[in-house]
């Protein structure tokens, strides 16, 4: 998972094709909680486009599952 602060793109990449992925979601104080994403395949990164405010403040969580439930890891970012 990638999320460089120029141009708010989120890139999450499935590297080890087992047959297992992780889910990314996205969350900030003006828009709320995104989508749960993942990557489709180890050839397929997924891009999602975000249009943050600069300097908006990102948190980041990864999960196990579709439900974001299963939570792996949090991180934070500014755009």
């Amino acid at each position: 998972m990638e999320f460089p602060p120029n141009g708010e793109k989120l890139w999450i990449h499935d590297t080890a094709a087992d047959g297992d992925t992780v889910y990314v979601r996205l969350r900030t104080a003006t828009h709320g909680w995104s989508a749960v994403f993942c990557a489709t395949g180890a050839q397929n990164p997924h891009v999602v486009d975000f249009d943050f405010a600069e300097g908006e403040n990102v948190l980041i969580e990864v999960y196990d599952n579709s439900e974001a439930t299963d939570r792996i890891a949090s991180f934070s970012a500014r755009a």
